[in-house]
């Protein structure tokens, strides 16, 4: 009795060990990407301007936040070693409504990431959550940022605000049809 059952104990170790040493070769067991997981929010008291309405060049979604029409370009790369690394930075202020909630989503493939006043610095968001945040008076408050994209593209932000969804199109250093 005593020998089946250590040879039932090695059977089941060698297949146990065998699964991990196959999951880890695959990867599945590695630490996740971080630039493809972030959630983040924006600070509210870090806006840095005040409008009573988005001006004409500008595109509301939901009524809850606007973006650019024309496209916006690149700037700056991001730092190796960095989440934003192979990535480049297209500067230009979030439009958002006061006293409203706002998330805005990119999708996880590591070519998109949003970054305005976010609540964790350095940590770049494919989800970014919003408000509802005051503005001292105006409608709508400004925020700093942009988005980080790793080629000209099209961007697709999926907006949701007050239990509606709608997409939203930015073109960076590219014009969206």
């Amino acid at each position: 009795m005593e020998t089946l059952f250590v040879a039932t104990f090695e059977a089941r170790f060698f297949v146990a060990l065998s699964l991990v040493a196959t999951l880890l070769l695959l990867g599945a067991c590695s630490p996740p990407d971080l630039a493809v997981v972030q959630r983040n929010s924006v600070v509210c008291s870090g806006y840095i301007d005040q409008l009573n309405e988005p001006p004409p060049s500008w595109h509301p979604v939901l009524g809850a936040v606007a973006f650019p029409i024309d496209p916006v370009e690149t700037g700056r790369a991001g730092a190796q070693g960095t989440p934003y690394e192979g990535l480049r930075f297209a500067k230009f202020g979030l439009l958002v409504r006061t006293n409203t909630s706002v998330v805005l989503e990119v999708p996880k493939t590591g070519d998109v990431l949003m970054e305005w006043t976010l609540a964790e610095l350095g940590r770049p968001a494919n989800v970014l959550r919003i408000g509802p945040c005051e503005g001292g008076g105006a409608d709508w408050i400004v925020f700093a940022g942009g988005l980080w994209v790793a080629e000209p593209m099209c961007v697709v932000i999926a907006v949701t605000s007050g239990g509606q969804a709608e997409e939203a199109q930015v073109g960076v250093d590219h014009h969206c049809s």
